[in-house]
């Protein structure tokens, strides 16, 4: 039925759906039914000319140098090197292929250098913390690839859930573990906990609550948690890109 179509599917095919750019940009998308990768992409300023065509090779290749890189860029580079691998030429296609390489070379020597140093201590909450945090960004490079995707997502649930067994879950695991079970589609399960938690005024906490609920497709929830928001002076970045869209804050 029509009013089936407009339930801001488009939201849903990219990770970062819910937090538009612009409101014209997403309003377009709506009427449309289709948003190009780059309406959606929520990166620092300093890497947002990487997406435009033609790519820069030299640009991408500096940027995928450095060692600090968030996983926002991992993504945004991985996108660029699908598109590039596509290319007719065959230098292009294959700096493309070695960069997706090198990109999961590093999450899988990250991945077992934590697991070393988690053998060594295995009670260590820091490290269990960096694990959980590792597999689900790696689940969030593998958002195209189902079965690759939900094995880095129960890896990182179960190490979360081993924080929360020895008792050291603090606010940033309940960001994380919120964000997992999002991930997961357990919306139902990510809303009992951020309801349970005792972290009112919390601008993070009320801005998932609003993710869930945009999600479970309780709309109107989501326009009242950011409404509640725009009371908060101190508001990330993030933030208050999603508030211009909800509530044009």
């Amino acid at each position: 039925m029509k009013e089936k179509s407009l339930d801001f599917e488009y939201f849903k095919r990219a990770r970062e759906g819910f937090r538009p750019r612009t409101a014209a940009a997403a309003l377009k998308g709506i009427h449309e039914r289709k948003l190009p990768i780059e309406a959606f992409v929520y990166l620092g300023t300093s890497v947002k000319p990487l997406n435009e065509k033609p790519y820069d090779l030299e640009e991408i290749e500096r940027v995928l140098a450095k060692r600090d890189i968030t996983v926002d860029t991992y993504i945004l580079l991985n996108r660029i090197f699908e598109d590039l691998i596509k290319s007719f030429d065959q230098e292009i296609a294959l700096f493309a292929a070695e960069g997706m390489n090198a990109i999961e070379d590093r999450y899988n020597k990250r991945i077992e250098r934590l697991k070393d140093e988690l053998g060594k201590n295995p009670t260590n909450a820091e490290n269990l913390y960096q694990l959980a945090l590792a597999y689900y960004e790696s689940a969030l490079l593998n958002s195209d690839k189902e079965a690759i995707e939900s094995f880095y997502l129960r890896e990182a649930f179960s190490y979360v859930k081993e924080i929360v067994r020895l008792k050291k879950f603090g606010r940033r695991e309940l960001l994380l573990f919120v964000n997992i079970l999002i991930a997961l589609k357990m919306y139902d399960q990510a809303f009992k906990v951020l309801d349970s938690v005792k972290l009112e005024g919390d601008p993070e906490i009320i801005f998932l609550k609003a993710k869930v609920e945009f999600y479970r497709k309780n709309l109107s929830e989501v326009f009242q948690y950011c409404v509640e928001l725009t009371q908060y002076e101190s508001l990330s970045e993030e933030i208050r890109r999603v508030l211009t869209f909800w509530v044009g804050y």
